[in-house]
């Protein structure tokens, strides 16, 4: 792994402005080789406040205590990491820790960070920065100490703030850590602009000055890959001249980015320059050539699009909406993403391809995520836009979808869902297959974060390799006999129908699978209850019995329920209790009356039936609770009062005009 810093990300630093100096123009030294597939924002200052200089603060901070006391105060500290401390000094002058004082308390004090990591504070009140420290051996690093590592400390920079307290009042300071290394840096630019850039010359000259003073100043060395590795030891490789290219040009106003430049004449595999828009045009910067100072360097006039006999295999611009020329004959070739390392690749919006191409990478423009809009020239033979989204001339398939959309209807008509037609799709949310589709390619939803559902229709026959390649989604397959490819969903849930290929495949290769019911619902759980759910596991608004595994089971609003109550299933009545049928016998009530039930269902028929040692009179299975009168069952002849018999009464009972004996709420004779 190569030493230094990546130089590119500017702006991330801008946080650590100190009252000592401007903005660093250097990103965190990371150890890698930089990324850089973006343009750099960061800027220099030249305000009073950033201007001042080292005394003119260590004056302010003798001011009076109680003054300091009363107002916040900012202290600058500054560290070398362990990668730069062979190479440079900080100079005393510069605050390297900071013996705090009593700031008008009076009495025992105490001292403690009580926001930030980049200090530490000692109980005496010695604040110094704080560091990482890491222990190295064979490319393995911990912790931890071991025996033969080598050891490496790297310091927290930025703001932390420490309080003084006497326990009654208290005094908080805010202390900046920076990085001297990259003060060192940015001095050295500052001084570089001062002397060579003026405001009389054009961009195009500014550019010039910058890319003769990386190959004039610096040493080609493989050791360093950053801009500030490069100024401080005397060297880098082709990253860190694009590095320090780069940071100049943003010092200057220049908009740039770095640039894959591998297919270059004479160019290495990880060979990178600069591309830069100066005065309206585009230009190539390169101060990467081996060899030590005076090195050689390229500074020349592009286009936006390189290409190899019409094969467009890079875009450079700087465009969001972007017009590809008449005489492009081919957009990337195979597996190759064209637009995902231009400058702008996380702002395009829009791309329009002539009626000259006739061929297009699948994955020429993944990872595009604001791109909403693929427009085809109608002149085209081989390929055609609806409503943004890429498909062959004929319509059978659809091609590309923009990483930008959220939502895809695919129209009827459409056979088969393209290789990688999707891939890389953060926004993609809804997506509609219609019944016309049969086939779904590889990497079809691979890496679509945002698709968290998706139903394939039974047409579908065929689905490819990585074809739902996501961290989570639930695929819904409804065909019975579909062929699958290798790892087509390894951490997705396939939904499918008991006994179907879908299952088979799914326990094959230990992915979770769902049965899916005839009806297209399935039995889950929720909150420890059981429920009904649809396809996509959302709870189904049901309420009546349901066949649960050879029990019929009730559920009210898609969720189990224990209520007693009659429930209609397939013209008929059923009792149930604690969530199934209850065959005990029983008068349930149901709309404001009472119901016999025997058997789990409504009995409907006339009779005198004891429950719980008192006899009903019921008709058609009613309880005829508000009957008095003589009722005849079973060649007895029974004394119903409000609609059970009166065991109580025993005498004379006037009915209908006769005159009855009645012994315990049965009849006896008639007396006259």
């Amino acid at each position: 792994m190569k030493k230094g810093l990546s130089f590119l990300a500017v702006a991330a630093f801008a946080a650590a402005i100190t009252l000592t100096g401007s903005i660093p123009a250097f990103a965190r030294d990371s150890y890698d080789a930089p990324s850089g597939y973006h343009i750099g924002t960061s800027e220099s200052s030249s305000s009073d406040e950033q201007d001042s200089s080292l005394s003119e603060i260590e004056k302010d901070f003798s001011a009076d205590l109680a003054d300091i006391a009363s107002t916040q105060t900012y202290i600058s500290l500054y560290a070398l990491d362990s990668s730069y401390a062979d190479m440079l000094t900080i100079p005393e002058s510069y605050n390297q820790n900071y013996q705090l004082g009593k700031y008008g308390l009076t009495g025992a004090l105490t001292y403690e960070v009580i926001s930030g990591e980049s200090v530490k504070v000692s109980d005496s009140g010695l604040v110094e920065p704080n560091c990482e420290i890491w222990y190295w051996l064979n490319g393995f690093g911990s912790s931890s100490p071991m025996e033969g590592a080598t050891k490496t400390y790297e310091y927290i920079t930025g703001k932390s703030v420490v309080r003084i307290s006497n326990g009654k009042k208290s005094t908080d300071i805010t202390f900046n850590v920076v990085n001297y290394a990259y003060h060192y840096a940015d001095e050295i630019q500052k001084t570089f602009i001062a002397n060579s850039i003026s405001d009389s010359m054009t961009e195009y000259q500014k550019l010039e000055a910058i890319t003769n003073y990386v190959a004039d100043t610096y040493n080609y060395s493989p050791d360093y890959s950053s801009g500030i590795s490069m100024i401080i030891s005397g060297g880098g490789d082709c990253w860190a001249s694009c590095d320090l290219i780069m940071s100049l040009c943003d010092l200057v106003g220049i908009k740039n980015h770095v640039r894959i430049a591998n297919r270059d004449p004479g160019a290495g595999s990880g060979h990178r320059n600069v591309v830069a828009l100066c005065d309206g045009k585009l230009y190539i910067a390169d101060a990467g050539y081996v060899g030590d100072a005076p090195r050689g360097r390229d500074l020349y006039e592009t286009t936006a699009f390189s290409n190899d006999n019409g094969v467009l295999y890079q875009y450079d611009g700087f465009d969001d909406d972007i017009v590809i020329p008449d005489g492009i004959t081919a957009i990337g070739e195979e597996s190759n993403n064209v637009f995902y390392y231009s400058a702008n690749y996380d702002s395009i919006t829009a791309i329009s391809i002539p009626s000259s191409v006739s061929y297009i990478s699948n994955v020429a423009f993944a990872g595009t995520k604001k791109l909403k809009n693929l427009y085809v020239d109608s002149a085209n033979k081989f390929y055609k836009s609806i409503d943004g989204v890429l498909y062959t001339k004929d319509g059978k398939t659809i091609y590309t979808v923009p990483n930008g959309k959220s939502k895809v209807s695919i129209p009827r008509g459409v056979a088969t869902i393209g290789d990688y037609c999707f891939y890389y799709s953060s926004s993609i949310s809804s997506v509609s297959i219609p019944d016309t589709v049969t086939s779904i390619g590889v990497g079809a939803f691979g890496d679509c974060l945002s698709l968290s559902s998706i139903k394939i229709p039974k047409s579908v026959k065929t689905i490819g390799d990585f074809a739902f390649y996501n961290d989570s989604c639930r695929v819904i397959i409804l065909s019975k006999d579909v062929v699958f490819g290798k790892n087509v969903a390894p951490y997705c849930t396939l939904v499918g129908y008991s006994g179907s290929s879908t299952e088979k495949y799914a326990k094959e290769n230990n992915i979770g699978f769902i049965a899916l019911e005839s009806d297209g619902r399935y039995i889950g759980t929720v909150n420890g209850k059981t429920c009904i759910r649809d396809a996509y596991g959302k709870i189904v608004n049901f309420t009546g019995l349901r066949n649960v595994k050879g029990v019929l089971t009730y559920f009210k609003n898609g969720i189990k329920c224990n209520d007693k109550t009659l429930v209609k299933y397939k013209n008929k009545y059923y009792f149930v209790k604690n969530g199934t049928i209850c065959r005990a016998r029983s008068l349930v009530k149901y709309k404001n009356r009472y119901y016999y039930v025997k058997n789990g269902t409504i009995f409907k028929k006339t009779l005198i039936t004891e429950l719980n040692k008192k006899k009903y009179y019921i008709k058609n299975g009613i309880w005829c609770s508000k009957t008095t009168a003589l009722v005849k069952y079973n060649k007895k002849i029974y004394y119903i009062r409000k609609g059970a018999v009166y065991t109580k009464f025993t005498g004379l009972k006037k009915y209908k005009g006769h005159v009855y004996s009645i012994r315990k709420g049965i009849v006896v004779k008639k007396v006259r």
